[in-house]
């Protein structure tokens, strides 16, 4: 799995009109071939910082979608910015859910009640 995260940061005099381009895109590019997920977040911290996360099977599948008319309006819209995006691919070659997380919290108690 390919993972790429975007941050922005956005003047608030341009955050409707950003908000309006990826409204319109973001279930089309999650209806592309192999997109997992395609998630666009606001940071609880910062008023101004947003971050579009999108997951894909295959780099071939995001590959194809940097090249699609969506993501040219994407990167038409990020023009709009002060501050050049941060963009970060991850390559995942392996998750875990919720039994990693009881797993790691048990050997902590376990832990605890020997101490």
């Amino acid at each position: 799995m390919i993972i790429i995260t975007i941050e922005m940061e956005v003047p608030p005099d341009k955050t409707k009109e950003l908000l309006q381009t990826l409204l319109a895109i973001i279930e089309r590019i999650r209806m592309e071939t192999g997109c997992i997920s395609c998630d666009f977040l606001k940071d609880v911290g910062d008023e101004n910082r947003y971050r579009i996360i999108g997951k894909w099977k295959r780099q071939y599948d995001l590959n194809h979608h940097m090249r699609s008319e969506e993501f040219s309006v994407l990167c038409g819209a990020m023009i709009l910015l002060q501050k050049e995006p941060e963009i970060r691919l991850d390559v995942v070659s392996c998750t875990k859910g919720m039994e990693s997380l009881h797993k790691a919290r048990d050997v902590q108690k376990r832990n605890n009640v020997r101490g």
